[in-house]
Protein backbone atom coordinates (compact mmCIF):
# COMPACT_ATOMS: atom_id res chain seq x y z
CA UNK A 1 0.00 0.00 0.00
CA UNK A 2 1.52 3.33 -1.04
CA UNK A 3 -0.46 5.16 1.63
CA UNK A 4 -2.86 8.10 1.80
CA UNK A 5 -1.03 11.32 1.02
CA UNK A 6 -3.91 13.80 1.04
CA UNK A 7 -7.67 14.23 1.27
CA UNK A 8 -7.53 17.35 -0.92
CA UNK A 9 -8.45 16.86 -4.57
CA UNK A 10 -5.17 17.81 -6.24
CA UNK A 11 -2.57 16.19 -8.49
CA UNK A 12 -1.06 14.16 -5.65
CA UNK A 13 -4.48 12.96 -4.50
CA UNK A 14 -5.12 11.87 -8.10
CA UNK A 15 -1.84 9.92 -8.19
CA UNK A 16 -2.23 8.08 -4.88
CA UNK A 17 -5.84 7.14 -5.66
CA UNK A 18 -5.07 6.07 -9.21
CA UNK A 19 -4.21 2.49 -10.23
CA UNK A 20 -0.67 3.71 -10.97
CA UNK A 21 -0.09 3.79 -7.20
CA UNK A 22 -1.61 0.32 -6.60
CA UNK A 23 -0.39 -3.22 -7.12
CA UNK A 24 -2.86 -3.91 -9.90
CA UNK A 25 -3.49 -4.05 -13.65
CA UNK A 26 -4.33 -1.08 -15.89
CA UNK A 27 -5.91 -1.98 -19.24
CA UNK A 28 -5.73 0.32 -22.29
CA UNK A 29 -4.63 3.18 -20.04
CA UNK A 30 -8.08 3.28 -18.39
CA UNK A 31 -8.60 3.29 -14.63
CA UNK A 32 -10.93 0.54 -13.38
CA UNK A 33 -12.32 3.00 -10.82
CA UNK A 34 -12.67 6.57 -12.23
CA UNK A 35 -12.88 9.07 -9.38
CA UNK A 36 -15.93 11.34 -9.15
CA UNK A 37 -14.93 13.14 -5.93
CA UNK A 38 -12.74 12.66 -2.92
CA UNK A 39 -13.23 9.07 -1.68
CA UNK A 40 -16.01 8.48 -4.25
CA UNK A 41 -15.83 6.51 -7.50
CA UNK A 42 -18.00 6.62 -10.62
CA UNK A 43 -19.09 4.12 -11.72
CA UNK A 44 -18.31 1.74 -8.85
CA UNK A 45 -16.36 -1.39 -9.79
CA UNK A 46 -17.77 -4.58 -8.34
CA UNK A 47 -15.21 -6.95 -6.81
CA UNK A 48 -15.80 -10.54 -5.75
CA UNK A 49 -13.84 -13.40 -4.21
CA UNK A 50 -14.60 -16.70 -5.89
CA UNK A 51 -16.61 -18.93 -3.57
CA UNK A 52 -14.63 -21.80 -2.13
CA UNK A 53 -11.22 -20.62 -3.32
CA UNK A 54 -9.96 -18.60 -0.36
CA UNK A 55 -8.85 -21.69 1.58
CA UNK A 56 -8.53 -24.16 -1.31
CA UNK A 57 -5.71 -26.68 -1.03
CA UNK A 58 -4.53 -27.85 -4.43
CA UNK A 59 -1.85 -30.10 -5.82
CA UNK A 60 1.46 -29.90 -3.99
CA UNK A 61 -0.10 -28.26 -0.95
CA UNK A 62 -0.63 -24.90 -2.69
CA UNK A 63 -3.26 -22.57 -1.27
CA UNK A 64 -5.36 -20.61 -3.71
CA UNK A 65 -7.10 -17.26 -3.38
CA UNK A 66 -8.94 -15.81 -6.37
CA UNK A 67 -10.92 -12.63 -7.04
CA UNK A 68 -12.11 -10.51 -9.97
CA UNK A 69 -13.58 -7.06 -10.56
CA UNK A 70 -15.95 -5.45 -13.05
CA UNK A 71 -13.95 -2.32 -13.77
CA UNK A 72 -13.60 -2.84 -17.53
CA UNK A 73 -17.03 -3.56 -19.04
CA UNK A 74 -17.05 -0.04 -20.53
CA UNK A 75 -14.12 -0.70 -22.87
CA UNK A 76 -14.95 -1.02 -26.59
CA UNK A 77 -13.91 -4.68 -26.20
CA UNK A 78 -14.96 -5.45 -22.61
CA UNK A 79 -12.85 -7.72 -20.45
CA UNK A 80 -12.52 -8.93 -16.87
CA UNK A 81 -9.39 -8.90 -14.71
CA UNK A 82 -9.09 -11.96 -12.50
CA UNK A 83 -6.21 -12.52 -10.03
CA UNK A 84 -5.13 -15.80 -8.45
CA UNK A 85 -2.72 -16.07 -5.52
CA UNK A 86 -0.96 -19.41 -5.05
CA UNK A 87 1.21 -20.10 -2.02
CA UNK A 88 3.97 -22.70 -2.06
CA UNK A 89 5.17 -22.72 1.56
CA UNK A 90 7.92 -22.28 2.43
CA UNK A 91 9.37 -21.49 -1.01
CA UNK A 92 7.25 -18.55 -2.17
CA UNK A 93 4.11 -17.49 -3.98
CA UNK A 94 2.83 -17.06 -7.53
CA UNK A 95 0.43 -14.32 -8.69
CA UNK A 96 -1.52 -15.10 -11.86
CA UNK A 97 -3.28 -12.17 -13.55
CA UNK A 98 -5.86 -13.29 -16.10
CA UNK A 99 -7.38 -10.99 -18.71
CA UNK A 100 -10.62 -12.59 -19.88
CA UNK A 101 -12.49 -11.33 -22.92
CA UNK A 102 -11.70 -10.68 -26.57
CA UNK A 103 -9.95 -8.17 -28.80
CA UNK A 104 -6.51 -6.58 -28.77
CA UNK A 105 -5.51 -4.74 -25.61
CA UNK A 106 -2.53 -3.20 -23.89
CA UNK A 107 -1.99 -3.66 -20.17
CA UNK A 108 0.37 -2.54 -17.44
CA UNK A 109 0.89 -4.26 -14.09
CA UNK A 110 2.51 -2.40 -11.20
CA UNK A 111 4.27 -3.87 -8.17
CA UNK A 112 5.41 -1.26 -5.64
CA UNK A 113 8.54 -2.30 -3.77
CA UNK A 114 9.60 -1.64 -0.20
CA UNK A 115 12.79 0.12 0.94
CA UNK A 116 15.98 -1.25 -0.52
CA UNK A 117 17.51 -1.70 -3.96
CA UNK A 118 16.06 -3.43 -7.01
CA UNK A 119 18.11 -4.82 -9.90
CA UNK A 120 16.57 -5.85 -13.21
CA UNK A 121 17.91 -8.60 -15.47
CA UNK A 122 15.47 -9.19 -18.32
CA UNK A 123 12.37 -10.80 -16.81
CA UNK A 124 14.01 -11.26 -13.37
CA UNK A 125 14.06 -8.69 -10.54
CA UNK A 126 16.42 -9.03 -7.56
CA UNK A 127 15.46 -7.13 -4.40
CA UNK A 128 18.05 -6.29 -1.76
CA UNK A 129 16.87 -4.95 1.59
CA UNK A 130 18.38 -1.87 3.22
CA UNK A 131 20.35 -4.05 5.65
CA UNK A 132 21.78 -6.07 2.76
CA UNK A 133 20.55 -9.39 4.13
CA UNK A 134 18.86 -12.20 2.20
CA UNK A 135 17.55 -10.90 -1.15
CA UNK A 136 14.19 -11.66 -2.71
CA UNK A 137 13.50 -12.55 -6.33
CA UNK A 138 10.63 -11.78 -8.71
CA UNK A 139 10.25 -13.54 -12.06
CA UNK A 140 7.62 -12.51 -14.60
CA UNK A 141 6.30 -14.37 -17.63
CA UNK A 142 3.29 -14.20 -19.95
CA UNK A 143 1.70 -15.87 -22.94
CA UNK A 144 1.53 -12.34 -24.47
CA UNK A 145 4.55 -10.24 -25.53
CA UNK A 146 5.93 -8.76 -22.31
CA UNK A 147 8.50 -6.19 -21.20
CA UNK A 148 9.61 -5.43 -17.63
CA UNK A 149 11.25 -2.26 -16.33
CA UNK A 150 11.87 -0.40 -13.08
CA UNK A 151 10.29 3.05 -12.75
CA UNK A 152 10.04 5.63 -9.99
CA UNK A 153 6.90 5.81 -7.89
CA UNK A 154 5.93 7.44 -4.63
CA UNK A 155 5.10 6.24 -1.13
CA UNK A 156 3.18 8.30 1.42
CA UNK A 157 5.05 7.70 4.67
CA UNK A 158 2.54 9.84 6.60
CA UNK A 159 -0.27 12.25 5.81
CA UNK A 160 1.20 15.03 3.67
CA UNK A 161 4.60 13.32 3.45
CA UNK A 162 5.96 11.30 0.53
CA UNK A 163 9.21 9.82 -0.67
CA UNK A 164 10.34 8.14 -3.90
CA UNK A 165 9.99 4.39 -4.28
CA UNK A 166 10.81 1.80 -6.90
CA UNK A 167 8.09 0.12 -8.95
CA UNK A 168 8.21 -2.95 -11.17
CA UNK A 169 6.20 -2.12 -14.29
CA UNK A 170 5.11 -4.92 -16.62
CA UNK A 171 3.83 -4.01 -20.07
CA UNK A 172 2.08 -6.35 -22.49
CA UNK A 173 0.03 -6.12 -25.66
CA UNK A 174 -1.89 -8.67 -27.67
CA UNK A 175 -5.13 -10.52 -28.17
CA UNK A 176 -6.88 -11.66 -25.01
CA UNK A 177 -7.57 -13.91 -23.24
CA UNK A 178 -4.07 -13.92 -21.78
CA UNK A 179 -2.28 -14.02 -18.48
CA UNK A 180 0.84 -12.93 -16.59
CA UNK A 181 2.56 -15.08 -13.98
CA UNK A 182 4.60 -13.39 -11.22
CA UNK A 183 6.68 -15.64 -8.94
CA UNK A 184 8.12 -14.23 -5.70
CA UNK A 185 10.62 -16.04 -3.47
CA UNK A 186 13.64 -15.75 -1.21
CA UNK A 187 15.01 -18.90 -2.85
CA UNK A 188 16.68 -18.32 -6.25
CA UNK A 189 16.74 -22.08 -6.83
CA UNK A 190 12.94 -22.24 -6.60
CA UNK A 191 12.64 -19.36 -9.05
CA UNK A 192 14.93 -21.21 -11.45
CA UNK A 193 12.75 -24.33 -11.20
CA UNK A 194 9.74 -22.28 -12.25
CA UNK A 195 11.67 -20.61 -15.09
CA UNK A 196 12.72 -24.02 -16.41
CA UNK A 197 9.17 -25.41 -16.18
CA UNK A 198 9.91 -27.91 -13.42
CA UNK A 199 7.25 -26.71 -10.96
CA UNK A 200 4.02 -26.59 -12.97
CA UNK A 201 3.22 -25.08 -16.33
CA UNK A 202 1.36 -21.83 -16.75
CA UNK A 203 -1.60 -23.62 -18.34
CA UNK A 204 -1.74 -26.13 -15.50
CA UNK A 205 -1.71 -23.32 -12.93
CA UNK A 206 -4.69 -21.67 -14.64
CA UNK A 207 -6.75 -24.84 -15.10
CA UNK A 208 -6.12 -26.38 -11.66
Amino acid sequence: DTGNYSYNRDAWWEYFKSPLAQNTVVVDGVSPWPAAACRRWLPPAYCAVEAGTAAHVGAGGTRLGEAWHSGYPRLPSPLRHRRQIRLYPPQGLVIIDLLEGAGTHTAEIFFHLGPGRAELDGDLVRLVSEDGLRPAWIWLSSDLPLTVDLVEGWVATAYGQKEPGQVVRVRLEGDVPGCVQTAVSLDPGWIQRIRSGKLESLDAAIKA
